[in-house]
């Protein structure tokens, strides 16, 4: 079963996120997706319920209510690539939202499809850039010499690979 996609954040916890941020605090955040709540409509009151939220567009959504320049999506693999698994693998250094949207058929929604969802839709909406990588390589992918990097910097017809 995928994951749900967040609906919204709650204002006081983005209250305690925008503190911290305008603090220039590093702040990571949204860990599994985060905690599925409802609102009782008797009480108003948030309660728990069994559910998964997916993460990296719990992500996406915090980048864009902070007004976060960049987005990094830290995974098990380097970089996106198409035709992954098979010997036509091709890895993308970078590429335009726009681009990566007309290759979603090769991000299955189980593994690489909610990542690159979250990027395309960070990018669009914040402006920013977004890099999907390796965790192992973090310290590159700040830099944008590891993972890729999905950017408008380029143009809407760009992609270059590795």
């Amino acid at each position: 079963v995928p994951s749900l996609l967040p609906i919204r954040l709650i204002d006081q916890q983005m209250a305690a996120l925008r503190l911290l941020t305008d603090n220039d605090c590093i702040v990571v955040c949204a860990g599994g997706g985060g905690i599925p709540v409802i609102e009782n409509n008797k009480s108003g009151r948030l309660e728990g319920v069994e559910a998964v939220i997916d993460k990296d567009h719990a992500a996406a959504m915090l980048g864009i209510n902070l007004n976060a320049n960049g987005l990094m999506i830290l995974t098990d693999v380097n970089a996106v690539a198409t035709d992954y698994n098979t010997p036509e693998i091709k890895w993308i250094k970078s590429v335009s939202p726009e681009q990566l949207e007309t290759m979603m058929k090769y991000f299955p929604p189980g593994s690489m499809g909610p990542k690159v969802e979250a990027a395309i839709n960070f990018v669009k909406k914040s402006k920013g850039w977004c890099t999907i990588g390796s965790l192992k390589e973090a310290d590159k992918m700040i830099s944008k010499k590891a993972g890729t990097l999905i950017t408008n910097e380029y143009g809407p017809n760009h992609v270059k690979y590795f």
